[in-house]
């Protein structure tokens, strides 16, 4: 679900350069630019079944479920359009996990919100849910990007480090052991010496990308979602992603990881393919890197969600794979692709995002559309019908 981008500072790329990050995690640092309409969203990011925006006056706006306070504006229930999170301006950074949501704030410090059953809001407190965004301990400032995962997070701070904290049972807080966390505890920098650049969190795992152009993952590991060659088990420190070197770009889904390479925009994918999921035209699963199929033109920017993966390329078309049940590839089908193929009537994408079952897009036009699944209103048309191509956000 989450996904992000890399650039020489160690903040997420903007969308259109090499990647972002969505779920996952995006535009952490972002100057917004002067006069930004605020109904022009600057990021998107689809979690498990809503989707949150980062408008232009740097304000929040989320929409879909709301069981566990997901959407940040109070015990509202679910919303089929955006609302606004309260007390939020000049936010930098927006992710959307599973249920809940985090946001790099204009301190650089991290607030969430939403299920905090496993402590994956961070502010050390034992409270089920929170409605509201709460600051996460000792990560008031100093923060690049954050990652929402399945019931983890992740942040990466501005001198390179990685935090998480949250569920810790596969391993996905990268520590060293299988304890969980109420607060940010760093991942085990052995694995990660050479520096990070980005990050990014799934289902029950993380990856990083290094300043070297490597991709590290740490967490479950039972499709081979490790890429390091193994599947099964899983590894509470960071391993190294075989086949995936000049990586400039990570997308990380549930059971399967994506990268964006510099050697002509390629991307490549690992771990379950159940449902095409890595876009190489079969169904094996695969513990190391292999080349997505179906791009004419080179590769900008990736995003993975539960068991589908979309990316935008260079021209603003864009193309997704793998499952399409309820309609999340957006090609007016619900049959499975295992390459990648067009986004109908969509229009010129500046951003992408893959969410559980939806998938979501910024146009050129400064729309917002979305596709896919919409039981609990996650495309934000105020309907909650299944789309197999793209709709309007309302409002956006």
């Amino acid at each position: 679900m989450q996904f992000f981008a890399r650039n020489s500072d160690r903040r997420p790329a903007q969308c259109v350069l090499v990647g972002f990050l969505s779920a996952l995690a995006v535009f952490a640092g972002t100057v917004l630019p002067a006069g930004a309409a605020k109904l022009h969203p600057l990021a998107i990011s689809a979690g498990g079944g809503h989707t949150c925006a980062l408008t232009g006056t740097g304000a929040v706006e989320c929409w879909g479920s709301n069981f566990y306070g997901q959407l940040g504006a109070g015990a509202i229930g679910d919303q089929h359009t955006p609302v606004a999170v309260p007390g939020l301006t000049g936010v930098l950074a927006i992710s959307a996990g599973g249920e809940h949501t985090c946001i790099v704030n204009k301190d650089h410090g991290v607030m969430c919100w939403g299920d905090n059953s496993s402590g994956q809001l961070g502010d050390n407190n034992a409270e089920a849910k929170a409605y509201f965004p709460v600051a996460v301990s000792g990560l008031a400032s100093g923060v690049a990007a954050v990652a929402a995962g399945g019931s983890h997070t992740c942040a990466l701070t501005q001198t390179g480090a990685v935090k998480c904290w949250g569920s810790n049972a596969s391993g996905q807080l990268g520590n060293g052991d299988g304890t969980g966390a109420q607060h940010p505890v760093p991942v085990d920098v052995r694995g990660l010496s050479s520096g990070v650049s980005g990050i990014g969190s799934g289902q029950a795992g993380s990856c990083a990308l290094t300043v070297g152009e490597t991709v590290k993952c740490w967490g479950w590991n039972g499709s081979g979602q490790l890429g390091n060659g193994v599947k099964g088990g899983q590894s509470p420190t960071p391993v190294h992603v075989k086949a995936a070197g000049g990586a400039i770009g990570l997308a990380v889904g549930s059971d399967h990881n994506c990268a964006l390479t510099e050697g002509g925009g390629t991307v490549k994918c690992w771990g379950e393919n159940v449902v095409g999921e890595l876009g190489d035209g079969n169904t094996n699963p695969q513990a190391t890197a292999v080349r997505v199929h179906g791009f004419h033109n080179p590769v900008a920017a990736i995003s993975a969600g539960s068991s589908h993966s979309c990316a935008i390329i260079q021209g603003g078309e864009a193309r997704c794979w793998g499952n399409n049940v309820y309609g999340m590839i957006g090609n007016g089908t619900h049959n499975v692709a295992t390459s990648a193929v067009r986004v109908k009537k969509l229009g010129t994408a500046t951003f992408i995002t893959a969410g559980s079952a939806h998938s979501c897009a910024l146009l050129a036009n400064g729309h917002a559309k979305c596709w896919g699944s919409d039981e609990f209103g996650q495309l934000g048309n105020g309907f909650t019908n299944d789309s197999s191509t793209p709709v309007n956000v309302t409002g956006f």
